[in-house]
């Protein structure tokens, strides 16, 4: 009887161009195992579904992934969307899921971050930056920073400790692609 594992992560949509490489290495890693011999001597069987690039779409798959396909655990999400998504399932359930990006670092005893152990402020550390007004005024339309919410939380954090001020910030629905200056 085959362990089953759960991959879930975009092969669609918006983020299916960076997720799609995580599946290969997913389904490279199971065929590894089971070419030395699987795991306690039993083959791994990974049970792969889309998220679609879609948060909802990966909690409707991670419950299916847990209760329909009965798999121990699952390796997947991309985005800090996806995975705070699907963990109130993994919460219900009592399964782990297997997250390989480096994340906020607000933790969940059902996640397991497979890349790194960065604090929450080491992320954003580096895109903080000293500007005096008058360099600031000769930038043309000021610091733009592109990063997720929560590191902006952290960057508010690290600016006001700098003495700086966030004169403004604007979140594009995902997948958005209307910009539009102010």
């Amino acid at each position: 009887m085959p362990i089953r594992v759960g991959v879930l992560h975009s092969r669609t949509g918006t983020m299916a161009i960076s997720e799609r490489s995580v599946i290969d290495a997913t389904l490279l890693a199971v065929a590894e195992l089971n070419a030395a011999g699987g795991v306690l001597g039993r083959p791994v069987e990974a049970v792969v579904e889309d998220g679609e690039s879609d948060a909802a779409t990966f909690a409707a798959k991670a419950e299916k992934l847990i209760a329909k396909d009965n798999v121990c655990a699952v390796f997947g999400c991309w985005t800090s969307a996806s995975r705070k998504t699907v963990l109130p399932v993994f919460e219900r359930h009592d399964h782990l899921l297997f997250y390989p990006v480096q994340y906020e670092g607000w933790s969940n005893p059902r996640t397991s971050c497979t890349r790194g152990r960065a604090q929450p402020a080491d992320h954003p550390r580096g895109a903080v930056v000293r500007v005096e007004p008058q360099e600031a005024a000769a930038l043309p339309g000021g610091v733009g920073l592109r990063l997720p919410a929560d590191r902006h939380a952290i960057i508010r954090d690290q600016a006001a400790s700098l003495g700086a001020e966030i004169v403004g910030e604007e979140y594009l629905p995902f997948g958005g692609t209307e910009v539009a200056t102010s």
